[in-house]
Order: structure tokens, then C-alpha cells, then sequence
């Protein structure tokens, strides 16, 4: 069985140490990387928030493709993912964004 590897993306710095680590561990275990878009909640309304919002999405989606592409070219099987319903993943690499995520997880 495939392990699969979960990354999350919100730009930061520490975000680009955790996928070079996830891209060293789903290269050493063959394993399938799932890219994890994450967009700052500005603790605002829709309304007020929409173009700083459309522009955070854009740059996440920009980067997740930047990523995943190299992953594939180190011969690495990736997918990015907007929302997530994780399924038993073998490793879950995060940093100071880890409540945001753990609290928007459902887990089966």
C-alpha cells in the first residue's frame, strides 16, 4: 500500500522547509504527496475581505501548482487539494498553522 503524505501551502517560509522535507520523505518512501492550499482567515466579513481574500487564493493556487509540478518532475505522484477529508495519511507535515488546519479536518 502506497503511504501518502499530506503538505500544507500558505506561502511562508516555513511552509517551503515543509515541502522540501515532504519532497525528501515521498522520494525516500515512494509515496503519494497531497498538496494542502491554506488561505489567512482575516477574522473580517466576505464583504470587506473579498479582494485581499481572491488575491490570497490566487497566490495559493499559483504556488500549489509550482509545487506539485516539481514534485512530478522528481518523479513524485502529487495532487493539490483546495478542502481535505483525510484518509489515514502516513504523515502530515504542518507548522504554526497546524490548529487552523487540525480544527477544518474531518477525519474517517
Amino acid at each position: 500500500m502506497k503511504k501518502k503524505i499530506l503538505v500544507a501551502v500558505d506561502g511562508s517560509d516555513y511552509s517551503h522547509k515543509a515541502f522540501k522535507h515532504a519532497l525528501k520523505e515521498a522520494k525516500k518512501q515512494e509515496s503519494h504527496l497531497t498538496i494542502l492550499k491554506v488561505v489567512p482567515n482575516f477574522g473580517y466579513d466576505e464583504k470587506t475581505m473579498e479582494k485581499p481574500l481572491k488575491k490570497e487564493i490566487k497566490k495559493a493556487e499559483e504556488l500549489t501548482e509550482e509545487w506539485k509540478e516539481k514534485a512530478e518532475k522528481k518523479g513524485i505522484e502529487a495532487e493539490d487539494i483546495e478542502t481535505v477529508h483525510v484518509e489515514r495519511y502516513n504523515l502530515t507535515l504542518r507548522n504554526g498553522i497546524s490548529r487552523l488546519i487540525r480544527k477544518s479536518l474531518c477525519f474517517s
